[in-house]
């Protein structure tokens, strides 16, 4: 492009960036916290599980139920761990 100086200037013309559409969550809360009670009642050898991170998933979906309300952490925890506890007690 010509200016009235006789300079030539470039006009960067701005790049439209392509969308990028993020997948829909594929199940709402109610639908987790429905798998998470079928996780919780399915019955599993008590040598092959690892307890911790079973009532790290219970905790979190309690967290779910309730909408993450700050805390209720440490309740949520050990409600957890209670439930598991007594699931797999011998």
């Amino acid at each position: 492009m010509q200016t009235n100086s006789g300079t030539t200037s470039t006009r960067k013309t701005p790049v439209k960036s392509k969308s990028t559409k993020r997948p829909k969550a594929e199940a709402p809360s109610e639908t987790l916290h429905l798998k998470a009670k079928q996780l919780v009642a399915t019955p599993v050898a008590t040598d092959t599980i690892d307890i911790d991170s079973m009532i790290a998933t219970a905790a979190y979906f309690r967290a779910v139920q309730r909408g993450f309300e700050p805390g209720h952490e440490l309740e949520d925890w050990l409600h957890a761990e209670q439930q598991m506890r007594s699931r797999f007690a011998s």
